[in-house]
């Protein structure tokens, strides 16, 4: 806020002035503008860096940052910088949607602040596992990959004779699932 101080006199045509009046004291309220939130990825594999990035607000001395899974931001961390931007890096065990929203603040105590940013979104996905197999280890027995996190994977043919694959496997708790597929991998080939 900006104070503004008043009084009045009046003069008369003959040069004659009165005395001055009390003085009013009027604030001005100072608005900081929205800041605006960007990012140059939508999603990104989880332990990856990633930033987000908004425009330089006139009159701020900081932002804060809010970071939440849930777009409601009932528990979301809250980061403070001075700078323009802001570096992540996240560890997910399931693809997780984080939300991201910002404001402006003119000074640390008795500040004014902006209204928020608008929210963006980023996704953190996981890889998509590659299970490495040969004729031998397929003629052995089954090839076990924990999937409780996947729902698809890549096979690799790490041997020297081509694979043909005519079905896979898989238990959901104490239920087994036969999916039929037609896969041809070929020497050194993923499919």
């Amino acid at each position: 806020t900006t104070s503004f101080f008043y009084r009045v006199r009046a003069n008369n045509a003959s040069g004659d002035s009165s005395a001055w009046s009390n003085i009013v004291d009027i604030k001005v309220l100072c608005v900081l503008s929205s800041p605006v939130l960007e990012s140059s990825v939508s999603n990104v594999l989880s332990g990856n860096e990633y930033s987000i990035m908004w425009n330089a607000v006139s009159g701020a001395s900081h932002f804060i940052i809010e970071e939440a899974t849930v777009i409601l931001f009932s528990e979301a961390r809250r980061f403070l910088t001075r700078d323009n931007n802001i570096t992540f890096s996240r560890l997910v065990s399931e693809p997780t949607l984080y939300h991201y929203r910002v404001k402006a603040f003119d000074k640390f105590v008795n500040s004014i602040e902006s209204p928020w940013s608008k929210i963006i979104g980023i996704g953190i996905f996981l890889p998509i596992p590659i299970i490495s197999v040969d004729r031998a280890t397929l003629n052995f027995g089954s090839v076990y990959i924990d999937s409780s996190s996947y729902h698809k994977f890549n096979i690799h043919n790490s041997g020297t004779d081509t694979l043909i694959i005519n079905s896979i496997e898989y238990q959901q708790g104490d239920v087994f699932s036969v999916n039929p597929i037609s896969a041809i991998i070929g020497n050194d080939g993923t499919q």
